[in-house]
């Protein structure tokens, strides 16, 4: 269970700092744009190790991607930067603008791993001022791109629950809303998508290598409780140069996402960028032998090899006709069960429609 308990003590004013700075030590916040650090910061904390213990409980949401911001503005807030030539100088708190950055997108993620968005980090407690958010001495690695992904998925026809179903030809980049419900038909397709990305601003490049990771999230009860965040890697290309994805080394295959009864089901699209490419050889020591389907440990290759997520999008996924049709084909499980409070299924199986006549799906 994500545990988020901020102690949230309102002392969002000026608060004196000590007269040093110090280095930063948590590694959510390193390589953030600013090395150095003061406290205590705005919610109290004499120590860096409290901060980082308090911030550590993100963790899933970064990870998650749900924002490409979050990172920043939670290190701007419990990290505040220090300027060694002005240690005295009040904590400078970041900007109403990159905390709504941050919590666009992260509200419903937080709602699926049984959290909210913690009432003391409402975006009015924060001026409107852009002087933090939009200083050019602070480079923002994480705020730096913007994803397009188009998929080009090819007609085909298939029998699911007792109804033949024909898919048209299709090409289409996944919506700006990524609340907007995908087909499983049109990303399960072999063909991988292409995947680009533009920059949003000027800032400069934190990396001289990038990796894509396509990834999927499963919460395997929707009891808060029993909750239990599970990662499915998709795919994953590693050390790309020069922001082409068929010059980097790709280390997972495409395979495309398959969703399951049962489960909230959200495939990230995650980009990271990082100085030195990947070994791809050690690799091997991230895997999880326990459990074949959930394979890589992200957190640990993320951590070891200091790579900073620059970019990221998701798109939601449900039980419909064709993972019914693929998890009938792909692991032998009985139709009955697959297919067990389908409307119309069994009882008019063989009737209406006849099995062989299709019902056309024209995708849009």
């Amino acid at each position: 269970m994500l545990y988020i308990l901020v102690a949230l003590v309102c002392l969002f004013g000026s608060l004196q700092a000590e007269d040093t700075c110090e280095e930063i030590t948590v590694p959510m916040c390193k390589n953030i744009g600013y090395t150095l650090t003061k406290f205590p910061n705005s919610f109290g904390h004499e120590k860096q190790d409290d901060a980082g213990h308090e911030i550590h409980q993100f963790s899933p949401l970064v990870q998650k991607g749900c924002s490409p911001y979050l990172q920043q503005f939670l290190c701007e807030l419990y990290i505040p930067k220090c300027d060694p030539s002005e240690p005295n100088s009040p904590i400078t708190l970041p900007s109403r603008q990159l905390c709504e950055k941050a919590k666009q997108g992260c509200d419903s993620t937080a709602s699926d791993l049984g959290t909210s968005w913690p009432e003391g980090l409402k975006c009015d407690k924060f001026d409107n001022d852009p002087t933090t958010y939009d200083d050019e001495d602070d480079e923002r690695p994480s705020s730096t791109f913007q994803l397009s992904i188009k998929y080009s998925a090819n007609a085909i026809t298939f029998e699911s629950c007792c109804h033949v179903y024909y898919y048209s030809q299709k090409v289409f980049f996944l919506p700006s809303d990524e609340n907007v419900m995908v087909k499983t038909a049109d990303v399960k397709s072999s063909n991988e998508p292409k995947v680009t990305w533009k920059r949003e601003s000027e800032s400069k490049r934190k990396g001289d290598y990038s990796t894509l990771l396509m990834v999927t999230g499963y919460t395997k009860s929707s009891n808060k409780q029993d909750y239990q965040p599970l990662i499915y890697t998709n795919w994953m290309v590693a050390n790309i140069a020069n922001g082409q994805v068929s010059s980097g080394i790709t280390v997972k295959e495409y395979e495309g996402p398959q969703p399951t009864p049962n489960t909230d089901n959200k495939v990230y699209f995650l980009l990271y960028h990082h100085s030195k490419p990947l070994v791809i050889s050690t690799l091997g020591k991230y895997s999880n032998p326990e459990n074949s389907r959930y394979q890589l440990d992200l957190d640990a290759i993320l951590k070891d090899n200091k790579m900073d997520l620059t970019a990221s999008k998701y798109m939601l996924m449900e039980v419909d006709e064709y993972s019914r049709f693929k998890s009938i084909q792909d692991s032998n499980r009985p139709e009955s069960e697959v297919c067990k409070g389908v409307i119309g299924y069994p009882k008019l199986c063989g009737k209406t429609p006849p099995k062989n006549v299709p019902l056309t799906i024209n995708r849009k």
